[in-house]
């Protein structure tokens, strides 16, 4: 248990109060609400509220006493004109009755009232009686449940031991009876060849259900085709009128083909016709010998532009030769004296 908290339970309005591992204890001056802190745990816990009167606080609706036992624990007590419920978990737990605890917190807590002792109580067990205080140990320890577990097994013992006494009867009467019924394991031999048999039996029955209905459907389709002869006989007939339909129809494209030239033709022998060809020709020869007399033309010509560049060429070098010849003479003929005309 780590904390309560306590709400509206009689001196407190709001107390929380965590727990010690190990012991806590609580100090405080007369009547600041100690007791109610043990009435709140043992309400909470045995679900006994205090025997004095109402234990709300006044202008409170409801109280409630919330017990946190570990990190994953939580239980809630809330008692109010409208409600009276525990809360373990955040799970609404009603209809308990009074005086009881929840099944689910009980398993929980694991407190009794042994567990409780007020400031006025006798001591445990020192001035109780003998008998009483076995009746609370055999309650602690819960001895009675040996002896609850010990009649129930002489109990088990008695009935089992009536019923092996039945069995062994009969056992008796089923072996004489087996005696008698010695024939069976040749019956049973003959029934399971019996069986396989019938099993073969139903294999070949099924096996002639469905060649009879095999039979049925030729027969059936028999019957359908030769009800469907004559109609074959017309689709036949319809098929080859098509067939010589479309040869016909072809040949007769191909004859307006031919049609359509000829009407062609024709056209074009009514069209003049062209002048003769042979003045063309002539004019035609003409060009060609034209244009290879210019091509020659044209041969000369650059020939003579060549022979004209190629003769000044020479009068240049012939002019040079003079002019140098004449240097070199000096006017006078070398070999008469004369003067040499330029």
């Amino acid at each position: 248990m780590i904390s309560i908290r306590i709400q509206n339970f009689q001196k407190h309005k709001d107390l929380t109060i965590e727990f010690d591992p190990h012991i806590t204890t609580i100090v405080g001056a007369t009547d600041s609400g100690k007791s109610a802190v043990l009435r709140a745990l043992r309400w909470v816990m045995l679900n006994e509220p205090p025997r004095k009167g109402d234990f709300i606080r006044d202008g409170a609706r409801e109280a409630t006493v919330t017990l946190v036992v570990d990190e994953n624990t939580t239980i809630v007590r809330k008692k109010g004109k409208a409600t009276n419920l525990y809360i373990l978990n955040g799970n609404p737990l009603k209809a308990f009755g009074k005086g009881k605890v929840p099944g689910p917190v009980e398993e929980v807590l694991n407190v009794q009232k042994i567990n409780f002792q007020d400031q006025h109580d006798n001591p445990l067990w020192f001035k109780d009686t003998p008998g009483e205080v076995s009746r609370q140990l055999n309650k602690i320890v819960d001895l009675s449940a040996i002896d609850d577990v010990q009649s129930s097994m002489d109990s088990i013992v008695r009935k089992t031991n009536a019923e092996l006494g039945v069995i062994k009867d009969r056992k008796k009467g089923i072996k004489e009876e087996g005696l008698k019924l010695v024939w069976t394991k040749e019956a049973h031999s003959l029934l399971n060849k019996i069986e396989i048999k019938y099993a073969q039996h139903l294999k070949v029955e099924k096996k002639c259900g469905r060649l009879q209905d095999v039979t049925e459907h030729i027969r059936t389709y028999r019957e359908s085709i030769k009800a469907l002869r004559p109609s074959l006989k017309k689709g036949r007939e319809a098929l080859k009128a098509i067939v010589a339909w479309k040869t016909t129809r072809s040949s007769r494209d191909r004859l307006q083909e031919i049609v359509d030239n000829i009407r062609r033709l024709e056209d074009l022998l009514q069209i003049p016709k062209p002048p003769p060809l042979g003045p063309l020709r002539t004019k035609i020869e003409y060009r060609k010998v034209s244009k290879r007399k210019k091509e020659r033309l044209k041969e000369i010509i650059d020939n003579i532009i060549k022979g004209k560049e190629l003769l000044c060429q020479k009068r240049n070098l012939l002019k040079n030769l003079k002019e140098e010849y004449q240097k070199l003479l000096k006017v006078q003929c070398p070999l008469c004296g004369s003067k040499i005309k330029s």
